[in-house]
């Protein structure tokens, strides 16, 4: 991750556990942690970030599904 971006978000859309697990590169990590409630209070508020949102899980939904399964070799390359 860069800065400005985040994770979890599909949890927080789905109101299930987030199976996120992630390790700070530096001491320096800021977190923010949001209460799904507030979450959902500020899309509320926020039609805009919303949809902001969805756009940017959707481009990862699509990238990640571009990239091959973990292990998988490249055209026929181990």
């Amino acid at each position: 991750l860069q800065s400005g971006d985040f994770f979890g978000v599909m949890s927080l859309f789905s109101s299930l556990p987030s199976s996120v697990m992630i390790r700070a590169a530096e001491d320096s990590t800021e977190i923010i942690e949001i209460p799904n409630n507030a979450f959902q209070k500020l899309l509320e508020m926020q039609p805009l970030l919303k949809q902001s949102l969805i756009n940017r899980v959707e481009d990862r939904m699509k990238k990640s599904a571009q990239l091959p399964p973990s292990g998988a070799s490249f055209q026929g390359q181990p």
